[in-house]
């Protein structure tokens, strides 16, 4: 009879093992997407605040006429873009699980423009700032800059060029 009771105490551990993780696994099942879908959201949260931090730095710049401006970005995700043709400097962001807000309606948070794009499994988010009475130059160029996420924050240089055109000229520089 003890030999009996040896097996069925070895079947009740395996059985309530399976049971506990059977709950963790459902527990995590719900729980996941949720903790994904804050994490994205915070992602997105830091990324406008540190856009319209780079336009205050921006705004500087531009009221102090000869000045230059240290500003130390940080790109933890995505990919940033500076468009001197169009005198923009927009964040993408890729691969976000849960749309940040309405697909295709773009929305303002203080001076920035946010877009949330909706791809065939998850969302871009797009961020984006429009100078139209700024003129946005690269080392003194008008071409395209691309910069990459990077564990190490990006040190960049804002120079107030004067007035040209009727539009103030700020050149940026990656030191």
């Amino acid at each position: 009879m003890i030999k009996k009771l040896r097996g069925q105490v070895w079947i009740e551990t395996v059985i309530y093992t399976l049971i506990g993780l059977a709950l963790i696994a459902l527990v995590l099942s719900y729980a996941m997407p949720k903790i994904n879908e804050l994490k994205d959201n915070a992602l997105v949260e830091q990324s406008i605040n540190a856009m319209n931090g780079l336009n205050d730095k921006i705004i500087e710049v531009r009221n102090n006429p000869g000045s230059r401006k240290v500003v130390d970005f940080t790109l933890k995700s995505g990919e940033m873009n500076i468009n001197p043709i169009n005198n923009s400097i927009s964040l993408n962001i890729g691969g976000i699980n849960s749309a940040y807000s309405e697909p295709g309606v773009e929305i303002s948070v203080g001076k920035v423009k946010v877009l949330t794009e909706n791809n065939q499994k998850n969302y871009d988010v797009i961020i984006k700032l429009v100078y139209p009475s700024i003129n946005i130059t690269y080392s003194g160029q008008e071409e395209d800059k691309k910069f990459d996420a990077s564990s190490n924050p990006y040190k960049l240089t804002l120079t107030n060029k004067g007035v040209r055109n009727k539009q103030f000229n700020i050149d940026i520089n990656q030191v």
